[in-house]
């Protein structure tokens, strides 16, 4: 990304503290920059991330089993989840209640479930190697695994997934800024490139 920046845009970059240039020539991001890349980059919170949250958490309580860290850190992690995923309120509580039912004394915490760090000494960057609600779902829908967790997709598979995080569009939005020029038309063709996606993982799961 950032050798490929126009010299004019990153004059104006470095102004703004975003990136720094080395006595090498050299582009790199400042901490100030990498803070907000990984900020734009964060899934948006959705209201049904939140009615997703309320009710796995109503499950959780209804068995007497241990939530977490807190409410507020289980709600940051099913929305990296969610946003990274692109799975559907309806799945992630099927697969819930079921590991919930029959895990007995060995339940996981809802924070760990949706995402549990390798080591509790430091943070990490989360990911879905370490995610047991993403292990469920895998195993209960016959998705394949591997095109969520490559580290190198096919250019395809990127737009794929970076088109399917994107959430609803606003009921009344300025065709300037919408797909197909209509809110109705653009959350239609969002579903259906979601589906899309959903069924190319699953046929490379058979294969």
């Amino acid at each position: 990304m950032i050798e490929a920046m126009l010299e004019k845009d990153a004059g104006r970059y470095i102004e703004l503290g975003l990136v720094e240039k080395l006595k090498s020539g050299v582009m790199r991001l400042t901490n100030k920059g990498t803070s907000f890349v990984n900020y734009i980059e964060t899934p948006e919170m959705t209201d049904e991330v939140l009615e997703t949250l309320k009710i796995m958490i109503g499950m959780y309580e209804s068995y007497s089993k241990d939530i977490g860290v807190s409410r507020k850190e289980a709600e940051s992690r099913l929305c990296w989840f969610m946003g990274n995923t692109s799975f559907k309120k309806e799945v992630i509580l099927q697969v819930t209640e079921s590991y919930i039912a029959e895990s007995g004394d060995y339940t996981m915490s809802l924070c760990n479930f949706i995402w549990k760090p390798p080591s509790q000494a430091f943070s990490v960057h989360m990911n879905l190697k370490n995610s047991k609600l993403f292990d469920l779902i895998a195993e209960k829908f016959k998705i394949a695994t591997e095109p969520y967790l490559e580290s190198k997709k096919n250019k395809e598979m990127d737009w794929l997934f970076a088109v399917s995080k994107l959430p609803t569009p606003p009921a009344k939005g300025n065709p300037d800024y919408l797909f197909t020029g209509s809110s109705e038309t653009d959350k239609e063709r969002l579903k259906n490139i979601k589906t899309y996606l959903f069924n190319k993982i699953r046929k490379q799961w058979k294969k």
